[in-house]
């Protein structure tokens, strides 16, 4: 009997350890905005084309943003945004699901570098919210897609 109630704590310890693993995975994962959904992208001529498989057509849709970094698994690292519903207007449609930007936008990009484009998904944060660039946050965000500019 005093085994059997061993074998039962330490199987309910056990449980709820790795319980307690998904939920710090789940937690961090919101933490650092993990991947949502995919990205490729190509370069050509001073032009990076982004390519995602993601669409929103919910009421909170507020537009799509497109970031740039040179550390691609920094997540504290600072992105350029580098185009937004007010820059290129189809990023304002939710069933959009490509886009071109200029390479040097919104600064000039190095010959022989590495770049990491993501693409974001922005939500109001309520119904009746006017003001993009407060009343907004990301619902979701891509993979990287990485570009080497020849």
């Amino acid at each position: 009997m005093k085994y059997i109630k061993l074998i039962i704590i330490i199987t309910l310890l056990n449980t709820a350890f790795t319980g307690c693993s998904y939920v710090s995975d789940y937690v961090e994962g919101e933490l650092t905005n993990r991947a949502s959904f995919g990205l490729d992208a190509d370069y050509s001529g001073g032009i990076v084309t982004l390519r995602w498989d993601k669409t929103d057509s919910s009421s909170e849709f507020a537009g799509i943003e497109i970031y740039r970094t040179t550390e691609k698994n920094d997540e504290y690292e600072t992105y350029e945004v580098v185009a937004t519903k007010v820059t290129n207007g189809t990023l304002g449609n939710g069933l959009t699901t490509s886009c071109t930007v200029s390479a040097n936008l919104p600064n000039t990009v190095s010959s022989g570098e590495i770049y990491f484009y993501r693409v974001g998904f922005i939500h109001w944060d309520e119904e009746d919210s006017t003001i993009y660039n407060s009343e907004t946050s990301i619902d979701a965000i891509s993979g990287y897609a990485k570009i080497v500019i020849p």
